[in-house]
């Protein structure tokens, strides 16, 4: 995906500057449904980066995602305040979107998970153990991790409120 080259987190690299103003330029425009494709994917992997269920060739912490998303707010154009911009409305619907989004799709792996497990026969998890291998084990593993998630989603949003 192009994204991921294009959005390398490091604050201080060129393409990082060369991709923020080619998000500044899709936030100007978010009714136009290719922008506001571009937008959601560019979010969804990001936030995606800083979770333990998918992993990242380039994680991102909470705080630097949270960073680089002020930073991008204060970056878009605005009318006489940045909240009630609509470029900043819009900005806000999607990220609220796509973390929801994620959420859900954490909901999913962690009911998945439980059916699983719940579904194991008896017999199936004795000729496991006698194998030495769990298909249990990386159910619980993934189930953690989506439950992990949950909670860095959590921090996200805590510190997006804080101004």
């Amino acid at each position: 995906m192009v994204w991921r080259t294009l959005l390398p987190f490091s604050l201080s690299n060129t393409p990082f500057l060369l991709s923020r103003k080619y998000l500044t330029q899709l936030h100007s425009t978010p009714t136009d449904s290719n922008a506001a494709d571009a937008l959601v994917t560019t979010y969804h992997t990001l936030l995606s980066a800083t979770l333990s269920l998918w992993p990242s060739e380039h994680p991102l912490s909470p705080p630097a995602f949270t960073a680089f998303v002020k930073s991008m707010l204060l970056s878009l154009p605005s009318s006489s305040q940045v909240a009630s911009s609509p470029a900043a409305t819009a900005f806000g619907e999607l990220l609220i979107d796509t973390m929801w989004s994620i959420d859900s799709q954490l909901d999913d792996v962690i009911a998945d998970s439980k059916v699983s497990i719940a579904s194991q026969s008896e017999k199936e998890k004795e000729k496991e153990l006698a194998n030495g291998q769990s298909e249990e084990a990386g159910v619980l593993l993934s189930r953690d991790a989506a439950m992990k998630d949950k909670g860095t989603l959590l921090e996200l949003v805590k510190l997006l409120l804080v101004r």
